[in-house]
């Protein structure tokens, strides 16, 4: 999210000593320092832009759209502020104002891939998935290495039940970042809406291979078990993902489908509560 930005109040050796501390992942280090400089160079908005990275990657979302908003203010023409709130911003649900910042940063420059992307993921969100599809094409225009785009692009195909076009786009997602294990995730969902469950738990692994704490991989493995009466292998497949992530409530509520089936009524019954109790609105089947 952290764009390379020019600053002028602040000493220009202080500012890549932080972005430094930022790209080695020091987050910690780099927004308490930030916070004593704030106070001394509070209209120095590369510290604003700084902060409101860290706070979101720490999950602070509020936080994080002061900081950028502080940005914008001081810097109105900026486009990389717009597209940060933006982001922040869709991953709050708010997808209208997210909209409007991500046209913004797109209107103040209209080369900007990683806006087209954000502003994908929004109308993906919103279930506008034409509009969707079309947008993540230009962000992969713009950019042809742009792996997380057609990861998107590949997310959104599928919504729209254009399988065999998800896969060819999670296939050139592989092609460009071969240990991106959300693509192998992705298309595995993409093979077993087509019936291929042979090649979908194929798909599953891989995404483990690369990523072996994947626990979304593991629930979808069990549940292309589950299709195929392996009922014992699903069972396993979704203890793997429970105990890698043990307030995982699909993986709660396929257990109490495979318990069900097998008969086990009380133990089917124990497993649907515990998915209520973590997420008292469910209501999907397997």
């Amino acid at each position: 999210m952290l764009e390379k930005i020019n600053h002028k109040s602040a000493p220009e050796e202080v500012i890549n000593a932080l972005l430094t501390l930022y790209h080695q992942g020091k987050y910690d280090d780099v927004l308490s320092r930030s916070s004593q400089l704030i106070k001394e160079y509070p209209h120095t908005f590369v510290l604003h832009n700084i902060m409101g990275a860290i706070s979101f990657e720490k999950g602070h979302k509020e936080v994080a759209i002061e900081h950028f908003r502080k940005v914008i203010k001081l810097r109105p023409h900026h486009p990389h502020a717009y597209n940060n709130l933006g982001a922040v911003l869709i991953n709050l649900g708010k997808y209208q104002e997210a909209k409007s910042n991500l046209k913004k940063a797109i209107e103040l420059q209209p080369d900007y891939a990683e806006a087209y992307n954000n502003l994908g993921n929004v109308y993906k969100e919103m279930e506008e998935y034409n509009e969707a599809i079309q947008v993540y094409e230009k962000a992969i225009e713009l950019n042809p290495q742009y792996y997380e785009a057609y990861n998107n692009l590949g997310a959104a195909l599928g919504k729209n039940e254009q399988y065999d076009e998800a896969i060819e786009a999670y296939n050139k997602t592989i092609s460009l970042k071969p240990d991106f294990a959300e693509a192998y995730n992705n298309k595995g969902i993409a093979l077993k809406e087509q019936g291929k469950l042979e090649k979908a738990i194929e798909a599953f692994n891989k995404a483990l291979l690369v990523k072996p704490d994947f626990y979304e991989a593991y629930n979808n493995m069990g549940i292309v078990l589950k299709y195929q009466g392996k009922l014992e292998e699903a069972t396993e497949s979704f203890n793997k993902a429970l105990s890698i992530k043990p307030d995982f409530y699909e993986a709660y509520n396929n257990m109490g489908i495979i318990l069900k089936y097998q008969g086990k009524l009380e133990e089917a019954i124990e497993a649907y509560n515990k998915t209520i109790l973590l997420k008292p609105d469910f209501a999907e089947p397997i």
